[in-house]
Order: C-alpha cells, then structure tokens, then sequence
C-alpha cells in the first residue's frame, strides 16, 4: 500500500472515522472485512503509541465501536 494512503487513513483515524478508514483501506488492498479490520485496529494501536497528540477525540475512544 502507498504512503499516500496510510496517510489518508491515518488522518480519518484521528478524527474518529473508523469506517472511513476501513474503506479506504479495503479500497486500497483489496482486503476483506476481517483483514481490514485486524489492519486498521492494529493502526490504531500503532498511532496512541507514536502520535497520541495528534487525534482530535480523546485516543481511548478511538476504534471503541471497531474493537469492542
């Protein structure tokens, strides 16, 4: 997958557009909804580590609804 695009869900990511992300990812890949799901939850946990600042909601509620 191309940087552009990791950026593109990075930032749908900080915003707390989980499913947005999703797409774009399954767009990008070709994944099916359980990879893109395991990939994007995996994401989320990568960026509270490394850009925590960055998300315009409070990170733990960030993917809540994906994950639980």
């Amino acid at each position: 997958m191309a940087a552009s695009d990791w950026t593109l869900i990075d930032s749908e990511l900080f915003g707390d557009r989980v499913m947005s992300a999703l797409v774009t990812y399954r767009e990008s890949t070709g994944a099916g909804v359980a990879e893109a799901i395991a990939a994007i939850s995996e994401r989320i946990q990568h960026l509270k580590l490394t850009a925590r600042d960055q998300f315009t909601v409070p990170p733990e509620v960030v993917g809540r609804r994906l994950i639980s």
